[in-house]
């Protein structure tokens, strides 16, 4: 049975984010300075928050100000990826996939649900529910399934992304088998 990983973000942190962008920015920027600066030369240096160091100043010590802001760019890492969930998928055998089809059957009088073979309202999210084997998150901690909730607040692109996956597992016709 063939399987695959999908990383979904379930929650978006936009301010870490926005954080994690002008922190990434502050790091180009230091990586340059200490790229340009010969050792024996002060650096003049703007920086991001607008303040200017004059040549008079004493040397900042760019090595120290670039691990700060990488340290600051890892704390808002882990912000965004706290809201990140590993879902593992595997394909559906045909015997799942017949009881599946009988357990949505078509609606009375929906004529595309009779061309389909079963209820277009409830069948693809329980379709791609029964091909999750877990949810985790990405530091390895296990993460209740909600898959509704998580379908609702995808796009329509993420959602046909993820349906097209378990289409693949189940629908495989080259299976690979060990020699």
């Amino acid at each position: 049975m063939r399987t695959k990983v999908h990383t979904h973000t379930r929650e978006f942190h936009p301010d870490a984010q926005d954080e994690f962008n002008r922190l990434a920015l502050e790091e180009k920027r230091l990586t340059r300075a200490m790229a340009r600066t010969p050792e024996d030369e002060t650096p003049v240096v703007v920086r991001m928050d607008g303040q200017r160091r004059r040549l008079s100043d004493p040397p900042a010590n760019l090595e120290q100000e670039l691990a700060d802001v990488r340290a600051a760019m890892d704390a808002q890492r882990a912000i965004i990826d706290s809201g990140k969930v590993r879902i593992t998928f595997r394909g559906l055998t045909r015997g799942e996939f017949r009881r599946l089809l009988t357990a949505h059957p078509p609606r009375e009088g929906d004529e595309l649900d009779k061309q389909v073979g079963y209820n277009g309202d409830t069948f693809l999210d329980a379709y791609v529910e029964s091909h999750i084997v877990k949810a985790e998150t990405l530091s390895g901690e296990p993460v209740t399934v909600q898959w509704s909730e998580w379908a609702d607040e995808m796009t329509n692109g993420q959602w046909e992304e993820i349906r097209r996956l378990c289409l693949g597992l189940t629908n495989d016709g080259e299976p690979v088998f060990p020699r």
